[in-house]
């Protein structure tokens, strides 16, 4: 599924491991976006980092 991600957190360090987690690339917009592809069993892990805060999904 292609999600776009608005990154509400602007430590680095926790967005790289998000990142990395979930296979997205390493760019942002200016924005502040970044769309990715996510697999659909990783997307109830990924809702539970936006309800955390860090991040929110948007649909475009």
């Amino acid at each position: 599924m292609v999600v776009t991600i608005y990154w509400t957190t602007r430590n680095k360090t926790t967005r790289d491991r998000i990142r990395d987690r979930f296979n997205m690339p390493y760019h942002t917009t200016v924005n502040g976006e970044t769309t990715a592809e996510i697999k659909d069993e990783d997307m109830p892990v990924l809702l539970e980092v936006q309800k955390r805060g860090y991040i929110q999904i948007r649909k475009k």
